[in-house]
């Protein structure tokens, strides 16, 4: 019964952890990006700017959900290696 609360443990500490850095990533490049269209561009460029960020932003986030997702398997004891 131990190991399962220590997998479940883990499993929530994996969570938590994935979205505080989702969150940090993107805040972080959101601020970079303001601070980039705070210049003088043109409205194609800021929109160009902005689609670019989402999309890198969904990138990002999908990537580290993997990640999450295959550790998780793993501490479950499913072996992931080809």
């Amino acid at each position: 019964m131990e190991i399962f609360w220590t997998k479940v443990i883990k499993f929530i500490g994996i969570l938590i952890f994935v979205w505080l850095l989702n969150c940090i990533l993107k805040a972080f490049i959101e601020r970079l990006i303001e601070k980039s269209i705070r210049e003088k561009l043109s409205q194609i460029e800021v929109k160009r700017i902005k689609t670019l960020t989402k999309s890198s932003l969904s990138t990002i986030e999908f990537i580290i959900w993997l990640i999450a997702l295959l550790m998780i398997i793993q501490w479950l004891g499913v072996n992931i290696a080809p």
